[in-house]
């Protein structure tokens, strides 16, 4: 049976030097976003100044239109960046301590950042009513655990609802999802409802 101490003892002997490198990306990451941050600063402080010029040289349209220009680049950049530099993080946090803590579980278990729980093993659950129009996943891990095939992974499934005018995606689920072979029949059948209830009266 694993136990807390044996899983620190793992931590140490397999994954300390990757959690070292972890902290440098991580501390690289954060210094690229005040950095960013700052560069954005100077140049609104510069922008300001040349607005005051502006005023007396060529009237305040040609600095209004660059600070809507300035402005639009900020909201950009301040959007994009940090999702950009982060994907870097999460991708080596996923193949350096996930996969490595999933060996810890059980050397049998393979992890895969990129796959997920298939659309037709989802579907044969038949745990939903509602028919899922976009699939999506990621985080499978898959194995035998006590000789007993079993896969899972983060799952979100949604349909695209009409009504009138109004079009929007829906999820119906979003989560981890389980699929375990327990090779034996079942007399019953499980169906997952919304909780009507719940989202009407709190």
């Amino acid at each position: 049976m694993k136990t807390i101490d044996l899983f620190k003892d793992y931590c140490v002997r397999e994954m300390e030097s990757d959690l070292a490198i972890l902290e440098k990306i991580r501390a690289g990451v954060q210094g690229k976003l005040i950095a960013a941050a700052a560069i954005l600063a100077c140049a609104g402080m510069g922008l300001l100044f040349w607005m005051q010029q502006a005023e007396y040289i060529a009237g305040l349209k040609a600095a209004l239109i660059a600070a809507g220009c300035i402005f639009f680049a900020a909201l950009v950049i301040l959007g994009l960046l940090p999702s950009l530099l982060m994907r870097e993080y999460r991708s080596a946090y996923k193949m350096s301590v996930i996969d490595k803590f999933t060996k810890f579980i059980d050397p049998n278990l393979q992890y895969d950042s990129f796959g997920y729980v298939s659309g037709g093993a989802y579907s044969m659950s038949e745990l939903f009513r509602q028919h899922a129009e976009r699939y999506s996943g990621s985080d499978l891990v898959k194995g035998r655990l006590d000789n007993i095939p079993v896969e899972f992974s983060q799952v979100h499934s949604e349909y695209y609802h009409r009504s009138g005018k109004s079009r929007r995606w829906v999820t119906i689920f979003k989560g981890l999802f389980f699929v375990v072979d327990c090779s034996k029949n079942f007399s019953g059948r499980t169906i997952v409802l919304p909780d009507t209830a719940q989202s009407l009266f709190g």
